[in-house]
């Protein structure tokens, strides 16, 4: 075993340190939306940091808040572009985008053992707050179509059937979430978020096949 240097020491304990002040800011800007808009300036004197200190983190309020959710999307996407190359020729590329999408969500949840609360919340915010919705369709606008580039060059598809494909992949995933946060168990599990994503992929197919019934 290599012994370690006192600057690859101190380079972890640095990493360590950016790490906790990131989760900090991100429990006290969630705090902040819930208890009704507490100022930028009273939430970083909370942590002990300067507001020029929160900006190298994060862009603002919502941006700080939703961090549990961009941090598994982004993720996501380097796991997937992994995957794509490593993937057999013939495979389902769905199948490949739900696994990476869980494989991200568990990496969130083993890194950081808070996550799942920090995740949780978030989602409940972004139902009581119009400037987070307006952050994540934003995040989610430029997410996309670097996720369907990725796979329309591994799958040859056109632009657009890879960009529904991943669409449709974010819609069962909207409502997976929908249901892990109504569900009355498991609430800090991901394995019954990842369940209730099984769920909603393996109801696509039946959704889009409806049909009209007319009352008689």
């Amino acid at each position: 075993m290599v012994p370690a240097t006192s600057s690859s020491r101190e380079g972890g304990l640095r990493d360590r340190k950016k790490a906790e002040t990131r989760r900090a800011l991100t429990e006290a800007a969630q705090l902040s939306f819930a208890a009704g808009g507490p100022t930028l300036e009273r939430m970083c004197a909370d942590v002990g940091v300067s507001k020029r200190t929160f900006f190298r983190y994060f862009a603002g309020r919502e941006d700080a808040a939703m961090m549990p959710l961009q941090d598994q999307w982004n993720g996501f996407r380097t796991i997937l572009d992994e995957r794509l190359r490593g993937v057999r020729s013939g495979a389902s590329v769905f199948a490949v985008v739900q696994e990476a999408f869980a494989e991200a969500t568990r990496v969130c949840a083993e890194r950081d053992p808070n996550w799942i609360v920090t995740m949780r919340r978030a989602l409940v915010l972004e139902g009581e707050h119009a400037s987070i919705v307006a952050h994540n369709l934003g995040f989610c606008a430029a997410l996309t179509p670097a996720v369907a580039a990725a796979i329309a060059a591994h799958a040859g598809a056109p632009a657009l059937r890879a960009r529904l494909l991943f669409e449709v992949f974010v819609v069962a995933v909207r409502a997976a979430q929908h249901s892990w946060l109504n569900a009355p168990l498991g609430a800090e599990n991901v394995e019954v978020l990842l369940d209730q994503l099984d769920r909603a992929v393996a109801t696509l197919a039946p959704s889009l096949g409806l049909r009209v019934r007319v009352a008689r």
